[in-house]
């Protein structure tokens, strides 16, 4: 989990309804430590968040029309007719390298 990820997702200033808001924090949930990207699949957000498919596929649409997420479809390499888990792309996330360090210098975020 990156919760540096979660904790900007959360915070965002940017007006989501809450079926959005879950979802974005859902793909951040997944994030590892300073990666950006996450793969989880359709079943694991519904989890996550509690939407169904039918909202959480339009959740996830107007968040990839917002630009804050990008999404790259994939096809599983032993079965091509199948889809695999999409990747998700966070493209809010900003670089608080200098902003989230203590005076030792301890990363407060490296969940």
């Amino acid at each position: 989990m990156s919760g540096r990820a979660l904790w900007q997702a959360v915070n965002l200033d940017q007006k989501l309804t809450a079926p959005e808001r879950a979802t974005l924090a859902a793909l951040a949930f997944y994030c590892r430590g300073e990666d950006d990207f996450c793969s989880p699949g359709k079943d694991t957000l519904k989890k996550k968040t509690g939407l169904t498919t039918h909202y959480l596929g339009q959740a996830i649409g107007m968040l990839e029309r917002e630009g804050l997420i990008s999404i790259e479809k994939r096809k599983s390499v032993d079965e091509p007719w199948r889809n695999a888990s999409n990747v998700y792309t966070l493209l809010f996330l900003e670089d608080w390298g200098k902003h989230i360090k203590t005076a030792d210098n301890a990363d407060i975020f490296g969940i």
